[in-house]
């Protein structure tokens, strides 16, 4: 039998659902919707695959998510699409400026919807990625984003008791926004 095979049978994969094939009786894997039933099985599977391949997975992932939030407008979804998509940061600082600033927009929304849902851990996840992938010299061009990424950052940072980290980042800000007009 196939390596998959011997999976199922050994319990290291289990179906979730089958679907018929129309064109042939044999057994398709690609038919098949599967899991690893352990946690454990599951992360050493992870482990296995190269960082970079691992890097665009989630990309990949995190951008079909994004292109069916439109439908729904849902936290959970926007949640999840951003953890994969900063999941890949090392590939989105080798983007263009404007895909950057895209993002950084992104994480902005799903940091300030977290904050609404008092998740604060991942607010400040999400708003420190954003501050991150902004390109040099965006507080010229697109200081109101700048300003409401830092802001909220240090807000976040505060309800996380980052008393500090909240002060540095707000006083950055204050001094950048000194020196350039909100666009």
């Amino acid at each position: 039998g196939s390596h998959l095979d011997d999976s199922f049978r050994d319990g290291f994969l289990v179906h979730i659902a089958e679907r018929s094939s129309p064109t042939s009786s044999e057994k398709s894997y690609e038919m098949t919707t599967m899991k690893f039933p352990h946690d454990k099985v599951r992360e050493a599977a992870y482990g296995l695959i190269d960082a970079n391949e691992r890097c665009r997975f989630h990309h990949d992932i995190g951008m079909a998510l994004l292109s069916n939030i439109q439908a729904t407008d849902s936290d959970e979804i926007l949640f999840s699409a951003v953890h994969h998509i900063n999941r890949s940061t090392s590939l989105l600082l080798g983007y263009p400026a404007e895909t950057r600033l895209s993002m950084a927009e992104l994480n902005l929304k799903a940091g300030s919807r977290a904050i609404q849902c008092s998740y604060f851990m991942s607010a400040f996840s999400y708003l420190q990625v954003g501050a991150e992938l902004l390109p040099a010299d965006s507080w010229k061009e697109h200081g109101k984003l700048c300003a409401d990424l830092h802001f909220l950052l240090s807000r976040a940072a505060y309800a996380l008791g980052k008393i500090d980290d909240a002060s540095l980042t707000l006083k950055g800000c204050i001094e950048e926004m000194e020196n350039v007009e909100l666009n």
